[in-house]
């Protein structure tokens, strides 16, 4: 290996930068875990490429949901809001 002569602080920045240069590069979506949502007593599923807009819909259909309630639930098999989430 090739020794460099950075100083301590030089090195900590360095990794900083790189850190937030990846960061900056990956998407917030590679994170997202996409969910199957279906009423309790029906068959019929919806698909949604996150938890956060999961919720979203849930909220525009007059379902207050929590994420982390949400996330708490999926592949448990067990009813939250009236609804079984599973991811996709």
């Amino acid at each position: 290996s090739e020794k460099t002569k950075l100083s301590l602080q030089e090195l900590l920045n360095l990794i900083e930068m790189k850190k937030k240069e990846a960061l900056e590069k990956s998407s917030r979506s590679k994170f997202s875990k996409a969910v199957v949502i279906r009423k309790e007593d029906e068959e019929k599923t919806l698909e949604f490429p996150s938890i956060t807009l999961t919720i979203k819909y849930l909220n525009s259909i007059g379902i207050s949901a929590d994420r982390n309630q949400l996330a708490k639930h999926l592949d448990t098999n067990k009813s939250y809001k009236g609804y079984i989430f599973s991811k996709a």
